[in-house]
């Protein structure tokens, strides 16, 4: 997955990418020397993620199509042709000096930012904690509403490796 990074930071050495370890923005000219000094013996990536919030689930690029393996299905989505789509993940809390109330009569929600997302046409959406630069990164994709469930979770450095997918598929540009 890093030659596909690094292919893409040499032909457009003026773009922001994604580093393919950590996630940092890095300055695509700058990236080959990144990965080797900062990540030189870093391990691929595990593709470990939660479906519905606790059941174990994986994901991984294979053969051109994102697979997301639980213990009671596979499902794969062609990469080619797929419409992208962020967003942000939200939750709703209730209001801090209202919670010991909240079982016993209805209390005040706060809708909370909880995440993003990236989903691939209809068929799978990825929802992520940690912060994504997807619009200081890529073309591509359409904004999309806030969501407040998505089909797996999985750590930054998988979607990264979906989002260097989706480039190679001809689906995201660098900018």
């Amino acid at each position: 997955m890093q030659h596909h990074a690094l292919d893409l930071a040499t032909a457009n050495p003026q773009a922001k990418l994604p580093c393919p370890v950590c996630a940092t923005t890095v300055k695509a000219e700058n990236l080959a020397g990144h990965v080797a000094k900062v990540h030189a013996d870093a391990p691929p990536p595990d593709g470990k993620g939660k479906r519905w919030g606790f059941l174990p689930a994986r994901l991984s690029v294979e053969d051109g199509a994102v697979v997301m393996r639980t213990l009671l299905s596979t499902r794969r989505v062609p990469l080619a042709g797929a419409t992208v789509e962020v967003g942000g993940l939200v939750t709703s809390r209730p209001d801090p000096t209202m919670t010991s109330y909240a079982d016993e009569m209805n209390v005040p929600h706060d809708t909370v930012r909880t995440g993003w997302y990236l989903r691939l046409g209809d068929r799978l959406t990825i929802g992520c904690r940690t912060t994504a630069n997807v619009k200081e990164h890529w073309s591509g994709w359409m904004q999309g509403p806030r969501r407040r469930s998505c089909d797996v979770v999985a750590p930054r450095r998988i979607v990264v490796e979906i989002e260097y997918a989706l480039a190679a598929a001809g689906v995201l540009s660098a900018r």
